[in-house]
């Protein structure tokens, strides 16, 4: 094996890890895009489902909205009533007195 100059090996240093820099960051580049191209993509055939539904009255729409405002509102009342037995009836038995 020939023995380089100084100079020369620490600017052959420089480059290659300047190409792996570039490699690196191509490659990861490719890659997050074609993942996030992926995870954007509709999987579940939603879109086509929504434009083949037939289109809703403005009574149908506004008993959908409440419908769902309702389902939220349960959803919020039955979370709190959640919390409040684990606070304030399972912590005093774990936690021994």
């Amino acid at each position: 094996m020939v023995r380089q100059p100084r100079r020369r090996s620490i600017r052959n240093l420089k480059s290659s890890g300047w190409q792996a820099g570039r490699f690196t960051g191509r490659t990861l580049d490719k890659t997050t895009t074609g993942l996030f191209r992926w995870l954007t993509t509709d999987h579940s055939g939603m879109a086509r489902m929504l434009t083949l539904m037939p289109q809703m009255g403005l009574l149908d729409s506004v008993k959908y909205v409440l419908a769902c405002l309702l389902i939220t509102l349960v959803g919020i009342v039955l979370q709190v009533v959640w919390l409040y037995f684990l606070i304030f009836h399972g912590l005093p038995l774990l936690l021994p007195v």
